[in-house]
């Protein structure tokens, strides 16, 4: 007995053996624990099994092809914002010279005002208020005339 309590004081006294001993067993706890904390579970299943809790992919995979398909698809289920029509610029000009044609006609009537106004709005292809439709029927023809040409 005597021995062995000779040969645990001789390792204590030596203390390189006592840090070697320190640091060995530091990078062992060290090691167990990040392993135990980066390792992932393991499930015992087999197809058909209910999962008794959430399992998490350790990694996350992209099916682009998929993805691509479905962005398409998207794209496709919306419809355009702005349907291109070629004849919209000369449809706007045809009401335009019609709406000064009729405007000039109802100018030249001999008929009252309140009744010119309403003769207007009734053929008019174009919606305006009161007021407007008033005072484009005082203009003078000159002015008329400007406007038409803008």
């Amino acid at each position: 007995m005597k021995k062995l309590d000779k040969h645990i004081k001789n390792i204590i006294k030596n203390e390189q053996l006592i840090i070697i001993f320190f640091v060995v067993f530091y990078f062992v706890s060290s090691y167990a624990l990040v392993y135990t904390s980066v390792t992932p579970p393991k499930f015992d299943l087999k197809v058909g099994d209910v999962a008794t809790q959430d399992i998490k992919a350790p990694k996350d995979v992209v099916d682009t092809i998929a993805t691509q398909k479905k962005i398409q698809e998207a794209v496709n289920a919306v419809n355009p914002k702005y349907d291109y029509n070629e004849n919209i610029a000369k449809e706007s000009y045809l009401k335009l010279v019609d709406f000064f044609n009729k405007l000039r006609e109802v100018r030249k009537s001999s008929e009252a005002e309140e009744k010119k106004l309403k003769d207007f709005k009734a053929v008019s292809p174009i919606g305006l208020e009161d007021n407007d439709v008033a005072l484009l029927l005082k203009i003078d023809d000159n002015t008329l005339i400007n406007m038409e040409s803008v």
